[in-house]
């Protein structure tokens, strides 16, 4: 059986015939127009070819764009990583496959050096299809695209895209989305129906939870509560105040626990409350050394204990009253999402094994699920495990694409919203030029990748200007 196999329209077939006997001049093993043996149908012999071909040639046109026998054999060929196409009108590819890199053959008229051409023959080789002969035949019956599916795929394994498409880069406010799903076809399927994650877990963000409260400083916290524990804390530090000395640093760290969790909510620091505890502690030491020394009266030292109690009052008030960000920041997600991120996760990292445990750890493919949990942990301010998956996925997808393709510059970009969220702007432009670089020269100024990587871009100044 052959190893290239070429789908086109019979309407191209002229044009066709040049690639085939080009490819042939090279020595390559070529299927693109073949008799039916008797007694077999053209449906299995069409998915008999594909499945033993190590390359398919999609030559697109306005005919072929129209075809669904053309578009059934592409995306087989686009499932099995073995899809080469190209361009020989100047319609382009349809929807579905405009992202891939499409050799320009509409001006080839069978030059052995035209630019263009060599990029094919170098991609098919990349595939690693051997020499070889073959005869050529006309068909021997209509092709009919309803029929094919279920021969093609009776037994051939289901491979999700290869690729993650670029997040939504964004240097404030809600930071990046995750990349594409974490799986496609069959793949997906087997994993997505049936979610794990603490989906009955109490979210200790949005309920009282004693522990998380008083002795995790890590975080967010809602009003609801922020007040429960205040009440707790409150009557606590009434009661444990009666010990001198002791029983008020006893209730420094879970002060700043509580506070600087409700604190996070809303955008802000916990040494604020620090702080506030810090400007308290001193007031009281010199108020009462004044009193001992005699340069205050009692009078004077209530006034001063009224004052920071007044102050300590409006500020509580103002930490359990203020609404809750309604985004994800550096200390968390959006609270009330806990549950549906810890199932994403679950998802994610499933994904990742599953394409590991089939293909390897360094397959293409991996990439993809890189991404998302990248993305996934980025929304919730995870940036130093988001880092490390974002990265993984730039060495993956340089080593197995290359460093001109437009997947590594998708990972370079996805890294690049990371570093911006983490303030790292001048690493962030070098990323993002490098992947505005990519784009241009592989997609085109005009495709929708470039322009949104140099609107990020125009984004910088402003950026800089806010910090």
């Amino acid at each position: 059986m052959a190893e290239i196999f070429i789908s086109y329209s019979q309407k191209d077939k002229a044009k066709v015939r040049l690639i085939a006997e080009s490819l042939e001049r090279e020595g390559l093993d070529v299927f693109w127009d073949p008799e039916i043996p008797p007694g077999e149908t053209w449906d299995n012999v069409i998915a008999r070819e594909l499945k033993a071909a190590r390359c398919v040639i999609v030559a697109w046109s306005e005919a072929s764009a129209e075809s669904d026998w053309v578009k059934e054999e592409a995306d087989f060929g686009k499932r099995m990583k073995a899809l080469v196409p190209v361009q020989i009108d100047p319609s382009g590819p349809p929807l579905g496959f405009s992202r891939i890199q499409t050799a320009n053959l509409s001006d080839w008229t069978g030059d052995p050096a035209h630019g263009e051409w060599r990029k094919v023959l170098d991609r098919v080789r990349h595939h690693g299809v051997d020499t070889g002969t073959v005869d050529p035949a006309p068909p021997a019956e209509p092709r009919q695209a309803g029929r094919l599916r279920d021969a093609l795929y009776e037994n051939a394994p289901q491979a999700a895209p290869s690729q993650a498409q670029p997040s939504s880069f964004q240097y404030s406010g809600g930071g990046s989305q995750p990349a594409a799903s974490a799986g496609a076809g069959a793949g997906a399927a087997a994993f997505a129906s049936t979610p794990a994650g603490p989906s009955g877990a109490k979210d200790p963000v949005t309920e009282f939870d004693f522990q998380y409260a008083f002795f995790k400083p890590k975080g967010r916290m809602t009003k609801k509560p922020f007040w429960i524990g205040f009440a707790i804390f409150f009557v606590a530090s009434i009661l444990i105040g009666l010990v001198p000395i002791v029983g008020p640093l006893l209730m420094i760290f879970p002060g700043i626990c509580l506070y600087g969790k409700r604190l996070h909510d809303f955008g802000q620091s916990a040494w604020l409350y620090g702080g506030l505890q810090i400007f308290g502690f001193m007031l009281g030491m010199i108020g009462g050394v004044a009193a001992e020394s005699g340069s205050m009266d009692p009078a004077g030292l209530l006034g001063l204990i009224g004052f920071m109690f007044l102050v300590n009052i409006g500020f509580t008030l103002w930490v359990g009253l203020t609404d809750t960000e309604p985004r994800p920041n550096k200390h968390g997600p959006v609270p009330g999402t806990r549950r549906k991120y810890d199932e994403a996760k679950s998802l994610c990292e499933r994904a990742i094994m599953i394409v590991e445990k089939a293909h390897g750890a360094e397959l293409q493919d991996l990439a993809k699920p890189l991404n998302n949990l990248a993305g996934l942990l980025q929304l919730q301010g995870k940036y130093d495990e988001a880092k490390r998956h974002y990265e993984r996925a730039i060495a993956i997808t340089e080593n197995t694409l290359g460093a001109e393709h437009p997947g590594f510059g998708i990972s370079l970009y996805n890294f690049a919203g990371l570093l911006s969220r983490q303030g790292d702007i001048n690493e962030a432009i070098l990323l993002l030029g490098r992947a505005l670089s990519i784009f241009q020269a592989s997609l085109g100024t005009d495709h929708p990748y470039t322009q949104m990587v140099a609107s990020a871009l125009m984004k910088i100044p402003e950026i800089m200007n806010s910090n």
